[in-house]
């Protein structure tokens, strides 16, 4: 009985250690990324809209996300060079290359422009 409580005790304290080495780790690893953030809009009838659930992404990489109902969005990423992309059906995708730095976040104010498909 003893034996077993002393092997539970053990088997314990090394998942509580493994546990909090995980955890410094994610910390260490977050502390790497820069945040981007951003809202899409479009102009109606002479105002500024947001546009909702839009896709989002980096061309090359696997960040994705979309827009939530504010227009607004947030990704991670490393330090570099990237292709941003939008995108919003019946309206033209947006491309920027953007550089992104250990400086700071950033933060994107996209104006998409519509297809106008209905009167071509």
């Amino acid at each position: 009985m003893k034996r077993t409580l002393v092997i539970l005790i053990v088997v314990v304290i090394s998942q509580i250690s493994v546990f909090s080495k995980s955890i410094e780790n994610a910390n260490t690893e977050s502390d790497n990324y820069i945040t981007i953030k951003g809202k899409l809009t479009e102009i109606l009838n002479g105002e500024q809209v947001v546009l909702p659930f839009a896709n989002v992404y980096l061309d090359g990489t696997t960040e994705v996300t979309t827009t939530n109902f504010d227009g607004t969005f947030t990704m991670k990423v490393k330090e570099g060079s990237y292709n941003l992309k939008c995108t919003y059906m019946g309206y033209e995708a947006y491309e920027k290359e953007i550089s992104v730095s250990n400086a700071g976040n950033m933060n994107l104010s996209i104006l998409m422009k519509s297809n106008d498909v209905a009167n071509k």
